[in-house]
């Protein structure tokens, strides 16, 4: 459930990009920073201890209308994919209102099998809240698609993606425009389903 200030007239939501180490999930927030700009986003800031690292983005979506008199923003969310934050990344979907999945396309069964590592480590977190990406606003990034040695789409969704759930081709060359049109289906989602109710 998103938080709503009462005071400052802000409805705000959570949307927590998870996948592996090293797929894209801080560089695909990055180039949302940087496509928003001032004017609709706070620069991005980290928590980082011996066991933790979070990096957080507040923002805005133009796109999304005001709910009546509230302000509509979202705070984006990205854990290190490495095992010693596994723990962190499984508390990022406690308060997710919406998850990016960003998987790496590079055509090495290593990186293939790290990404359904984390996809069953994701869908058993949300398990144990009592929650499913069937029923989470939920979209898939695969990222690098502009590398020369990659997976089809089909073998993509053959391995990730048996639901048929909403997928961006992104890479942070030459479609990155892509990168925020997962961001724009994304926060439509979480709005569509808090204003659903």
């Amino acid at each position: 459930m998103p938080a709503i200030d009462h005071d400052r007239r802000e409805i705000r939501y959570t949307i927590t990009y998870y996948g592996p180490c090293a797929g894209g999930k801080s560089s695909s927030m990055q180039y949302v920073r940087r496509h928003l700009g001032n004017a609709y986003a706070e620069d991005i800031y980290a928590i980082a201890t011996e066991t933790e690292h979070t990096i957080f983005l507040h923002c805005q979506a133009p796109h999304i209308p005001p709910a009546t008199a509230y302000t509509q923003s979202f705070t984006l969310t990205a854990t290190p994919g490495a095992v010693l934050y596994r723990h962190n990344r499984t508390r990022t979907l406690e308060q997710a209102d919406g998850v990016v999945f960003v998987a790496d396309s590079q055509r090495l069964w290593y990186r293939m099998m790290d990404n359904v590592k984390h996809m069953r480590e994701l869908e058993q977190a949300l398990q144990g809240k009592g929650r499913s990406i069937r029923t989470i606003p939920f979209i898939l990034q695969y990222n690098k698609r502009d590398l020369p040695n990659i997976f089809s789409i089909d073998r993509m969704n053959h391995y990730l993606n048996p639901l048929h759930l909403p997928v961006f081709e992104t890479d942070l060359k030459q479609r990155s425009s892509d990168i925020m049109n997962a961001f724009d289906a994304i926060t439509r989602m979480v709005v569509a389903q808090q204003r659903k109710g």
